[in-house]
């Protein structure tokens, strides 16, 4: 629920568990293996950098990378490759026809490629930063994970300035 308010998904589940835009704002086949996905434009994260293509890769990449052991890297098992085609278009290439992509997209939180490169994985799970609702304060272990309204989220601004989670035994 925390990581739910921070980054945010390429597709969406509705209320409804329907599928739809999320920072990808269209997806379709191009073959039996090629997803494209069109990416919104004018997202920023929590620190001002422009939300990309080069954000799906690395984010992509992280996950299905057998070196990095991601809990997650089931979920994308049939990715083989995502291709940058420009900033705000991507190619995910698959092994096999996989049309349950866009559902599993749907799960998988978009970090800064950016961010990741400078700061190392460490620093990113201890700091989480994204293009979410809310943006992390400060997290104290086994006490309170605090977060702060993003006003210049892309889906507006959220009414409640600030929330915080604790762990209640």
């Amino acid at each position: 629920n925390i990581l739910n308010n921070i980054y945010d998904t390429l597709i969406y589940r509705n209320q409804d568990m329907k599928l739809e835009p999320g920072l990808a704002t269209e997806w379709r086949t191009l073959n039996d293996t090629t997803w494209e996905l069109k990416l919104r434009e004018g997202v920023r994260f929590h620190n001002g950098d422009p939300f990309n293509a080069y954000d799906v890769k690395a984010t992509i990449e992280r996950i299905i990378d057998p070196e990095e052991a991601s809990p997650r890297r089931n979920n994308l098992s049939a990715v083989q490759e995502v291709r940058v085609i420009d900033d705000y278009t991507v190619h995910i290439i698959t092994s096999a026809p996989y049309p349950i992509l866009p559902n599993r997209l749907a799960n998988e939180h978009v970090i800064s490629a950016e961010y990741l490169a400078e700061y190392g994985k460490e620093h990113l799970a201890n700091n989480p930063m994204g293009t979410g609702p809310y943006r992390f304060v400060r997290w104290v272990k086994q006490e309170e994970v605090v977060l702060e309204a993003n006003p210049d989220y892309w889906r507006g601004a959220p009414q409640i300035q600030q929330v915080i989670f604790r762990p209640v035994p």
